[in-house]
């Protein structure tokens, strides 16, 4: 597992440090030779989902990547190594990095010995513990600065310049209709992501969330 972990991480960083990335289009059709563990039908079929456009994509639609040499690192990985060896790897990591957040003693087994430990341990926490209250400290963030009468304010407000923009294409002169169509389902599908739901807004979910957590205890 270390040897493989270690040609992954290899490869990876080396698509990392390249300063251009190269851009490369293909269609949905070229998919299946592109990426040898994803059919054209899969993608299509996410895509489909996830956009709902209209008209609904088909083979000979392109797509356009940002960085095809990214996308051949993992192809090869895929084809040398395969869906379940990565997967056993994830896994596997996974447990190396976050075991010891449930037991701290296996630190000097990460770590090589007590004096490493008490070097590392601050710098694991403050990247790895920390990272739970994160959500807290939004909320929180949310909830004190903004009321919710600003929310709703702010969201009207962006609700009402999606309908103008509508309105004004809709009123315009120099575009034909189909255009006018393909502009409106662009439109009807803008959503404003902004604020964290409204279940982490609320005092009672974060307190079931956080209530076994000691408010004293140091990692």
């Amino acid at each position: 597992m270390r040897v493989l972990e270690h040609t992954v991480l290899s490869k990876l960083n080396s698509v990392s440090k390249s300063l251009s990335p190269t851009l490369s289009v293909f269609s949905f059709r070229e998919v299946d030779r592109r990426v040898p563990n994803a059919s054209t039908a899969y993608w299509l079929s996410r895509f489909d989902e996830g956009l709902h456009l209209q008209p609904r994509l088909t083979p000979d639609d392109e797509v356009i990547r940002s960085d095809i040499v990214l996308l051949q690192a993992f192809n090869s990985l895929l084809v040398t190594y395969g869906d379940q060896d990565l997967k056993a790897l994830l896994a596997w990591q996974l447990v190396q990095l976050y075991s010891l957040l449930a037991e701290t003693a296996l630190m000097t087994a990460r770590f090589g010995n007590k004096q490493k430990v008490e070097i590392f341990r601050p710098a694991y926490c403050a990247h790895h513990v920390e990272e739970s209250f994160k959500v807290l400290v939004l909320s929180l963030a949310t909830v004190s600065r903004v009321t919710v009468k600003d929310r709703r304010l702010i969201t009207t407000a962006f609700i009402n310049l999606v309908s103008t923009a509508s309105s004004k294409m809709n009123a315009s002169r120099w575009m034909d209709n189909e255009s006018k169509a393909r502009v409106a389902q662009k439109l009807a599908l803008v959503q404003m992501q902004m604020w964290l739901p409204e279940s982490l807004l609320s005092d009672v979910v974060l307190e079931e969330t956080y209530s076994d957590i000691p408010e004293n205890a140091s990692f």
